[in-house]
């Protein structure tokens, strides 16, 4: 298939994505005083936007691209966790899938204050990390196990906020193995044996480097900590995300015997004409490269079409997403 091929095919995929909503908040406003009160600067506010963040910007990705989603996750019973629910609604996505935990557990929300050059002065978060409970956790499993069968692939979007635990993510990579359904992660932590068993994992180069204890410097280091990663967590190959300098595909190419590593690099830097923000180009990436990996494309056309993607976001301000429209565009 050629890349045009594979867009084209983007509103024919049913995906399923968990893991952990939140808003990203922003105050933006301008600076030219400092506090009499501290040695702190004053901004004057002049916009207030939220935006779905965390997952909610992968939805938000595979929306305009088309998809057809099925969404499972947990927010507060808040006005933040209302707020999520009814911009999924207005995108015409099916939210019975996402559980408001009556717990007193926040919906996560992460405040940022940029100034009018777009530089950011300060974040504040506003969650919890615990684990979910057994109840939702159990609502979640029966949720997923209903889900599986009709789906293409299985996105699952881990950001450390406690939805993600253990047996939601053994349930979710069983199921999916149990109809030959590619599950792509995009982790969290230091320790991705929590992943065993998945299609793909796509970490950024930090992200890679400390679950893999190896210091990523250059290709070398790159498949010295891809082929440690693949082997350990018994998986077909991952995608290494470098910002504005591209991306690296390492492939598992004898899954049932001794793991031999391919780099496959494609790099982006003419893309990304200036790079503005890069917030959610993670977010992008899993939800381009699950798109394409749903349709049949090969990995390297995925990831080839995950890194044009990468390259439009970076270019925007703020929690951004990509259009099949823009897609097109630049290829």
């Amino acid at each position: 298939m050629d890349f045009k091929e594979i867009i084209e095919k983007f509103q024919e995929q049913r995906i399923l994505i968990i893991g952990d909503l939140m808003v990203d908040k922003y105050i933006r406003g301008n600076v030219d005083r400092i506090s009499p009160e501290a040695p702190v600067q004053i901004v004057d506010v002049k916009e207030e936007e939220s935006v779905p963040g965390g997952m909610g910007n992968t939805v938000k990705n595979l929306s305009m691209l088309g998809a057809q989603i099925s969404v499972v996750s947990v927010v507060g019973d808040d006005s933040y966790g209302r707020w999520l629910n009814d911009e999924f609604e207005k995108l015409d996505l099916n939210t019975n899938g996402i559980i408001k935990d009556s717990t007193r557990r926040p919906t996560t929300v992460k405040t940022r204050i940029v100034a009018a050059d777009h530089h950011q002065l300060l974040r504040y978060d506003k969650e919890t990390r615990k684990p979910i409970d057994t109840r939702t956790q159990l609502e979640l499993i029966e949720i997923i196990v209903d889900r599986m069968p009709s789906a293409a692939c299985v996105l699952i979007s881990d950001y450390g906020k406690g939805v993600l635990t253990q047996d939601i993510l053994n349930t979710a990579i069983f199921e999916a193995r149990t109809f030959s359904i590619p599950v792509i992660i995009d982790p969290k932590g230091d320790d991705f044996s929590k992943y065993e068993s998945a299609t793909f994992i796509t970490p950024n180069r930090k992200e890679a480097s400390i679950a893999s204890g190896i210091n990523i410097m250059n290709e070398l280091t790159s498949m010295q900590a891809a082929y440690k990663l693949i082997e350990d967590c018994k998986i077909n190959g991952m995608l290494i995300t470098y910002g504005e300098e591209g991306v690296g595909l390492f492939l598992n190419k004898n899954l049932r015997g001794a793991v031999r590593i391919e780099i496959t690099s494609q790099f982006i830097s003419a893309q990304a004409r200036e790079v503005y923000d890069v917030t959610g180009a993670g977010d992008t990436v899993l939800a381009v490269f699950g798109l394409a990996i749903a349709t049949g494309a090969l990995p390297y056309d995925a990831a080839c079409l995950a890194n044009f993607a990468a390259g439009l976001v970076v270019g925007k301000v703020g929690t951004s997403s990509v259009t099949k429209e823009e897609l097109l565009e630049i290829l």
